[in-house]
């Protein structure tokens, strides 16, 4: 409770017990000064109002206050934002959107069916010669999700997870003529070639339109996902500790293939 002394001047008395009322930012906002005592186990304290503290007085004191708070989180925020975007160790970026840097392709001489094109990566083969783009560093267990899209009526695409061993389709299979998108291609493991196929293929597959297909290796396990429905999970027999991600177009049929949005999880 404050309470005047005089007419002509503004002082404020205000006794608390326990507690520190008005100290620190507000003490300093309203210009208090504290004077304490002792009343049996009670602390008491009297905080006196300056003479001199008017209402303009203490509103450019509070104008000083927030400005500095609003400063302070300001940059608390921009400091946030720098370290949540910023590459780490543990996502790794495969693509950045503007070249092939981190990339090649196999056969070297059919690199030109592979290009960048309005923030996606595009491999064409006029020539239905087949070709791999391989990225240049090996990954061992990972979430990798991206999309595709691809115009053409008859195509037989996929992604490579180590190497060559095992590789999840992405359209048409050239030795069954069905469409196995998002299934296990392995004759590694003498399951047959693909040990591993999902018969809701025709039911979300979106033919002609974008796509994502997501993939989760896990030690030998691998589990594929398109447009979040959940598609196959199939253990490896002889599946490599690690290797390279690949993007391929197989041979002997032209297709124009789309890729974007490409992220990868290192586990």
């Amino acid at each position: 409770m404050f309470r005047g002394e005089s007419r002509g001047q503004h002082v404020a008395l205000a006794r608390c017990y326990n507690v520190g009322l008005f100290t620190g930012p507000m003490s300093w906002l309203l210009g208090l000064s504290r004077s304490s005592g002792r009343a049996g186990n009670a602390q008491s304290c009297e905080l006196k109002l300056p003479s001199h503290t008017s209402h303009q007085f203490i509103m450019k004191r509070l104008f000083v206050t927030l400005s500095i708070c609003l400063f302070a989180i300001t940059m608390r925020a921009q400091a946030e934002d720098a370290t949540s975007s910023a590459p780490t160790a543990a996502s790794p970026v495969l693509f950045n959107g503007e070249t092939l840097a981190g990339w090649h392709v196999s056969p070297e001489k059919l690199s030109g069916q592979w290009t960048v094109v309005n923030g996606m990566i595009v491999g064409d083969n006029s020539d239905k010669k087949g070709s791999i783009l391989w990225t240049d560093a090996d990954y061992g267990d990972f979430e990798l999700t991206l999309e595709y899209r691809t115009d053409s009526p008859d195509y037989d695409s996929g992604v490579f997870l180590h190497g060559e061993s095992h590789q999840v389709q992405i359209g048409i299979s050239r030795s069954l003529k069905v469409d196995l998108t998002a299934c296990i291609y392995a004759p590694v493991d003498k399951q047959g070639s693909y040990p591993a196929k999902s018969d809701k293929v025709k039911t979300v597959h979106k033919l002609g339109e974008w796509n994502e297909l997501r993939m989760i290796v896990t030690g030998k396990r691998i589990q594929t996902f398109l447009n979040d429905e959940p598609f196959v999970d199939y253990t490896a027999i002889k599946f490599p500790a690690e290797g390279k991600i690949g993007l391929q177009l197989h041979q002997g049929v032209h297709q124009k293939m789309l890729f974007r949005n490409i992220e990868l999880t290192a586990k």
